[in-house]
């Protein structure tokens, strides 16, 4: 990858410096590829899911979950995450500590497992 600088001062109109730099945790430094190295992560839920929402989140951010049949919302009641809002068929929550973690929602017998990412 480039990036280009401009620069000008007093008795030279224009110089121009091109940088060249790579990402060694997103490029393939070998095959001169930009980003092959990124990959998306693999969700552990299984395909059809009968709780909708997001499986990767962030925190401090709150996220709304749906359960079709409806049914009571648990988790492991240690877990860090505040209720924003909560009915038979919706909950609405918000993982509290600024750090990565995972934890089961389920609602009735559905199970969903949300993984919680870095801030960045």
């Amino acid at each position: 990858m480039t990036a280009t600088d401009s620069i000008s001062t007093p008795g030279i109109l224009e110089f121009t410096a091109r940088e060249y730099y790579a990402n060694e945790f997103e490029d393939d430094m070998e095959n001169g590829v930009v980003g092959a190295l990124v990959v998306d992560p693999i969700d552990p839920n299984p395909p059809g899911d009968p709780i909708l929402g997001e499986t990767f989140i962030k925190p401090k951010k709150e996220y709304t979950y749906t359960c079709g049949s409806g049914g009571e919302w648990t988790w492991d009641k240690k877990t860090p995450i505040e209720v924003i809002n909560k009915t038979a068929s919706e909950i609405t929550l918000k993982w509290l500590p600024p750090m990565s973690g995972q934890f089961d929602l389920k609602c009735g017998d559905a199970t969903k497992t949300i993984v919680v990412e870095s801030l960045f």
